[in-house]
């Protein structure tokens, strides 16, 4: 029996060639989406699935009479100073599946008959980073020396993931699309996201950057939540470039919890070297923090000079290229991993409701990408009891 030809719209063609540019897709694909745009050959239906498949696009896209808008935060993309208007098929799932995570969370609490977060938004006049970081500490109950009871930067993230939580923001942290990790998440397109809603916030973090990076991101997008104000992050802080402003009060807001100004202006001169990269090495150490935070910090304060602080910023940019920090790892414990991709609250509130009967295991799973057995464990290692 022939193959049966199908009509795609030339317009959703083109798109489909453009979305493929930055997603790996095998150069025959691209072959055959240029002769079905040309004309030349004339798709079949089971072409169709196969070319779905590779580059991950929906197969009800293509039958569409004009392309879709589907490009969640695009506008606020940005890589090195420089906006794209065409982000990867991975990036644009995760969004897409974490504003399912935001959405049930949200019919969730009003169903619980929760009020909405008052502080989302709450500074969206805000003129300055050091009113946000006043904010933040006030709503994560942070005292200025907090960072002392941290070891790590990776104990810093985990105590602030953890106010965060508490407060009812999800964090959501993976490294991959869903489970599938052939789908490795890029942090040259992003580092993180924040989806505003005032009932359930969310804050996604990019498992593939480093311990430091995940912290300053953390919060710098906890910043974002206050400011009201969807956003895509992807400025390291360790580039010199210009930002936005809501960019540069968040930025500003995050290294003030990182190194408070009381604190750091002490620290500096308590130093005895007259080695300025010396020196910011040890405040990146006593604050547990990235040395490039240490060192932008310290040129905003103006205790180095711009000259000084080139200079600083050129040598922690080689060593971080000849480095590991660069490999945050994986591998490990499966489940430890799966635990550390989902939010604590979220996971609690689902097992809550589909043992209330109100939410179905089929959507539970759904929403999860697990299955019966591994929900179960999930449920258990964050401490809940299994369903």
């Amino acid at each position: 029996m022939a193959s049966i030809s199908v009509d795609i719209s030339p317009n959703v063609i083109a798109w489909v060639i453009r979305q493929s540019e930055n997603n790996n897709v095998p150069m025959k694909t691209l072959e055959m989406l240029n002769s079905w745009y040309s004309g030349e050959k004339k798709p079949t239906f089971s072409q169709v699935e196969d070319v779905s498949q590779k580059t991950r696009i929906p197969f009800g896209f293509f039958f569409m009479s004009t392309p879709p808008e589907e490009f969640p935060l695009a506008e606020f993309r940005t890589v090195g100073s420089k906006k794209f208007d065409q982000p990867s098929r991975d990036y644009i799932d995760t969004v897409h599946s974490m504003e399912d995570v935001q959405e049930w969370m949200e019919d969730y609490r009003k169903r619980e008959d929760c009020d909405p977060l008052s502080y989302v938004g709450i500074c969206r006049e805000a003129s300055d980073g050091l009113e946000v970081a006043r904010k933040i500490r006030n709503i994560l109950q942070l005292d200025l020396d907090w960072y002392k009871i941290s070891k790590s930067a990776a104990d810093s993230f985990s105590l602030l993931r953890q106010r965060m939580s508490d407060n009812g923001v999800i964090v959501m942290m993976n490294g991959v699309v869903g489970s599938n990790t052939r789908r490795k998440l890029n942090i040259n397109e992003f580092r993180a996201f924040t989806l505003i809603n005032a009932y359930a916030p969310l804050i996604f973090i990019n498992a593939c950057d480093t311990h430091n990076a995940r912290l300053f991101s953390l919060l710098h997008e906890f910043a974002h939540v206050l400011l009201g104000k969807d956003n895509l992050y992807n400025d390291s802080y360790r580039q010199n470039s210009l930002v936005s402003r809501a960019e540069a009060i968040c930025n500003a807001a995050a290294a003030e919890i990182l190194i408070p100004k009381e604190h750091l202006i002490e620290s500096w001169s308590a130093i005895e070297s007259d080695n300025s990269l010396e020196k910011v090495r040890g405040i990146a150490k006593e604050y547990k923090c990235s040395a490039f935070v240490a060192a932008r910090r310290l040129r905003d304060l103006s205790l180095v000079s711009y000259d000084g602080y080139a200079a600083i910023l050129k040598c922690l940019n080689e060593e971080f290229i000849n480095s590991d920090e660069k490999k945050s790892g994986g591998g490990g414990d499966y489940y430890r991993t799966l635990q550390s991709r989902w939010d604590k609250g979220f996971i609690r509130s689902l097992n809550e409701s589909a043992r209330a009967g109100d939410t179905s295991y089929t959507e539970v799973f759904r929403l999860t990408g697990t299955n019966e057995k591994t929900f179960d464990k999930l449920v258990s290692t964050i401490g809940e009891t299994a369903v």
